[in-house]
């Protein structure tokens, strides 16, 4: 990208390195978690506080593609989401959150969410 004429290019890149290569890169890594699996459990509870509202949407997008998937396979997808409040306390994940519930009952979703803070 930073070889592209167009200045909007150029100024992306730059918004987008330290995500690649700087010290937010969690996410540019191979990961050691089989996503094929039929159980997959992301435990996001120990990230950074800087990279927290990516982290979650990163999960719940991929929870999103997996519902499609499952769905154009004629399956159904049971959803777990523990210390729910947790999600909900961040703008970004509660609005998701709220995506992923309208649409999955289109997509075979069955939603199951837990949390001990009921405030």
């Amino acid at each position: 990208m930073l070889r592209q004429p167009e200045n909007e290019a150029k100024k992306l890149a730059l918004i987008l390195e330290r995500y690649i290569y700087g010290g937010m890169n969690i996410f540019a890594k191979k990961t050691n978690i089989e996503i094929k699996n039929r159980f997959i459990s992301f435990n996001i509870s120990e990230l950074p506080h800087s990279i927290q509202t990516t982290g979650y949407l990163v999960v719940l997008e991929h929870i999103m593609n997996r519902l499609k998937r499952n769905r154009n396979l004629g399956k159904h997808t049971w959803i777990f989401i523990d210390e729910f409040h947790i999600l909900l306390a961040n703008p970004y994940s509660a609005d998701y959150i709220a995506k992923l519930y309208k649409t999955g009952r289109k997509e075979n979703a069955i939603p199951t969410v837990i949390t001990q803070n009921i405030r």
